[in-house]
């Protein structure tokens, strides 16, 4: 299995993959009931901003759930935070006045609310990276296998953990993640990823041949349709997009 990729020019690519992920939305709020939006943080950020100019001004988010996919576990002030940086870019701030809700993943009570989240949706999105290491939300490569099933893939849907220095060298060691068992539950997960430094993340997960624990984004596959790939790696195979 390979993904859907659409490779657009460097200079444009922020702009053209909000403006694909802004029909997507669309698509589903029209033909589904409640639709749970999953974000990645990083990069993804200063795109989410752009998908917000995107929708249309009019369009009312009252069907939707907006949460993060992974967390840093810092304050709210500490630029190191997912939410935080949402929030300084007014992408909470967007959502609400939208009359959509924004899940946090830090509050005592968000083990909970994500489930509910999960059981009320009849659609899920999952926009998500891949890091320089094949890294992809919070799961990160161990020395194991074994390790990454103990550490990833829980019945419940948010696992906390500590980044073993002997697993990987990621600055960001106290981590909150949605759980690998989740990822089935995932309609559509759509990959933002671009730069020089992705390229070899990139060939490895197309080329589908490492175990979980050494390209941790290969877990993608496992969502219920084909994985999207927005990008501007030309050497990919290229869709057009719509």
């Amino acid at each position: 299995m390979t993904p859907l990729t659409y490779t657009f020019p460097s200079e444009s690519v922020i702009q053209e993959s909000a403006r694909f992920l802004s029909k997507k939305i669309i698509e589903a709020l029209s033909t589904h009931e409640h639709i749970l939006v999953l974000l990645s943080g990083g990069s993804a950020i200063e795109m989410y901003k752009d998908l917000f100019e995107e929708l249309p001004k009019n369009l009312d988010l009252h069907k939707t759930t907006w949460a993060l996919i992974d967390e840093r576990r810092v304050g709210l002030d500490d630029r190191n935070s997912n939410e935080g940086t949402l929030r300084s870019h007014d992408i909470v701030r967007e959502i609400k006045d939208r009359h959509g809700v924004f899940l946090s993943m830090i509050q005592d009570t968000s083990q909970d609310q994500y489930e509910s989240a999960f059981a009320d949706a009849d659609y899920v999105f999952a926009f998500v990276g891949i890091g320089e290491d094949g890294h992809t939300a919070g799961w990160l490569p161990t020395q194991t296998s074994e390790r990454f099933q103990h550490l990833f893939e829980k019945s419940e849907p948010l696992v906390t953990y500590d980044v073993d220095e002997h697993d990987s060298r990621n600055a960001h060691r106290a981590r909150i993640t949605l759980s690998t068992h989740y990822i089935k539950k995932i309609n559509q997960v759509i990959i933002y990823a671009t730069g020089e430094k992705k390229h070899m993340a990139l060939d490895q997960f197309i080329a589908n041949i490492n175990s979980f624990h050494q390209v941790p984004a290969l877990v993608l596959y496992n969502s219920q349709n084909p994985v999207i790939l927005l990008t501007d790696y030309r050497r990919i195979a290229n869709f057009n997009a719509p």
